[in-house]
C-alpha cells in the first residue's frame, strides 16, 4: 500500500471509524428518494422492463431516419429511445405494448427508407416475464436468508451476521436507487446481477469479519490487509466492468455490466464505511 492510500486509510478506517458509518447511512437515504418518488408517481418503486411485463420491442438500426417519421408511429402507449453507441448516434428502439400491429409499423418504417435488414422485431410475453421475475425474487429472497445462516455459523454470532446481511441489503437498495435515478427500468438481466452480488458482497463482507475475528495480531494491521486484498480484487472487477460498458453494443451486456459495477462501489462503501467500523465497534466493546 503506498504511503498516501495508508495515510488516507488510517484517517478513515482507523482514527474516525465511528464518524464515517454516516456516510453509507446518508448515500442509502438518498438512494431510497428516487424510489419514494417514482412509487408517489406510479405506485411502484421502481419501473419494471419490457422483458418483465411484455410488449414489443422494435430497434431501428438506422441513424439517417427523421425522428419526426418515428413519432409519427409513437403517438400513444409508446416510447422512442435512442441507440448511442461510442458517443455516436445509432439507432432507435421503440416500445409497443403487445397488442400492436407489428406489420403496419414494419411497412411504415421501410416505405420511409428503412431497409427491411435494419428492422429488428422483440416480442416479449408479460406473463413469462412475470413469472420469471417473482421466482428471481423468491430466490433472491431464499439467497439472503441462506447466506445468513452460512454466516452465522462460520462465526457463531449473530451480530457479525445481522451487519453483514444488512450490508449487502444496502448494497441491493443503493443500486436499485441509482437505476431508477438513471430511468433505467429493473429487469431480468438486472435481477441476475444482484444474485450474483450477494456472493460478491457477502464474500467482502466475510472476508473482513474473518480477519477481525479469526486472525491474530495487533488490529489495524489486520484491517490493513484485509483491505489490500479487498482493492485488489475491486480494482480489477471494475476495470473488467467498464470496459464491458465501453466495448459492448448490446444493452444487456452493458446494463449487466453498469449494475455489477454499480454493485462493486457501493460494495467498497458499505463494507467499509459501515459493516467494518460496527463490527470493530462489536470486537472493542467485547475486550
Amino acid at each position: 500500500m503506498s504511503s498516501k492510500l495508508s495515510k488516507i486509510f488510517e484517517f478513515l478506517f482507523i482514527k474516525h471509524y465511528k464518524k464515517i458509518i454516516i456516510v453509507p447511512i446518508l448515500i442509502l437515504l438518498f438512494n431510497l428518494l428516487p424510489m419514494l418518488y417514482n412509487f408517489y408517481q406510479t405506485g411502484k418503486p421502481f419501473n419494471l422492463g419490457i422483458d418483465i411485463t411484455g410488449g414489443i420491442k422494435i430497434t431501428v438500426k438506422n441513424a439517417n431516419i427523421d425522428e419526426n417519421i418515428l413519432r409519427e408511429i409513437c403517438k400513444v402507449n409508446c416510447e422512442i429511445k435512442k441507440i448511442v453507441t461510442f458517443g455516436k448516434l445509432s439507432g432507435y428502439e421503440l416500445y409497443y405494448p403487445e397488442n400492436v400491429n407489428i406489420d403496419n409499423i414494419k411497412n411504415y418504417l421501410i416505405q420511409n427508407g428503412v431497409k427491411e435488414e435494419n428492422i429488428v422485431i422483440g416480442k416479449f410475453s408479460g406473463k413469462v416475464g412475470m413469472s420469471l421475475f417473482k421466482t428471481l425474487i423468491i430466490i433472491l429472497i431464499i439467497g439472503f436468508i441462506l447466506v445468513t445462516v452460512v454466516v452465522y455459523y462460520y462465526f457463531r454470532s449473530i451480530l457479525p451476521a445481522i451487519s453483514i446481511t444488512f450490508s449487502t441489503f444496502m448494497d441491493m437498495v443503493n443500486i436499485l436507487g441509482t437505476l431508477t435515478l438513471l430511468n433505467i427500468p429493473i429487469s431480468l438481466i438486472t435481477i441476475t446481477a444482484l444474485l450474483m452480488l450477494i456472493g460478491y458482497s457477502e464474500d467482502s463482507d466475510t472476508l473482513l469479519a474473518t480477519y477481525l475475528y479469526k486472525r491474530h495480531g495487533k488490529l489495524d494491521e489486520r484491517l490493513k490487509k484485509a483491505f489490500q486484498i479487498e482493492m485488489k480484487e475491486d480494482i480489477a472487477a471494475v476495470i473488467v466492468f467498464v470496459l464491458m460498458i465501453i466495448i459492448s453494443k448490446i444493452d444487456l451486456i452493458r446494463i449487466l455490466a453498469l449494475t455489477l459495477l454499480l454493485g462493486i462501489i457501493y460494495d467498497v462503501i458499505d463494507t467499509w464505511m459501515f459493516t467494518g467500523p460496527i463490527q470493530r465497534i462489536i470486537i472493542e466493546r467485547r475486550k
